[in-house]
């Protein structure tokens, strides 16, 4: 029963510091996402890549 919840007080510190750190790890997946949507923008629809970028300039 000890063990139990030995257990089931590490799984409670990896909840904890998993919901400490959901903020940076989903801004950085979201960071990641962004990039790679650019970069499928960039490499197969050039064109439409070229026309948002001259509007922006």
């Amino acid at each position: 029963m000890e063990i139990f919840l030995l257990w089931i007080d590490e799984l409670d510190d990896a909840v904890g510091v998993l919901c400490h750190l959901a903020p940076k790890i989903l801004a950085f997946l979201g960071t990641v996402a962004a990039l790679t949507g650019a970069l499928f923008a960039v490499r197969w629809v050039p064109e439409a890549s070229a026309a948002v970028l001259s509007l922006a300039s």
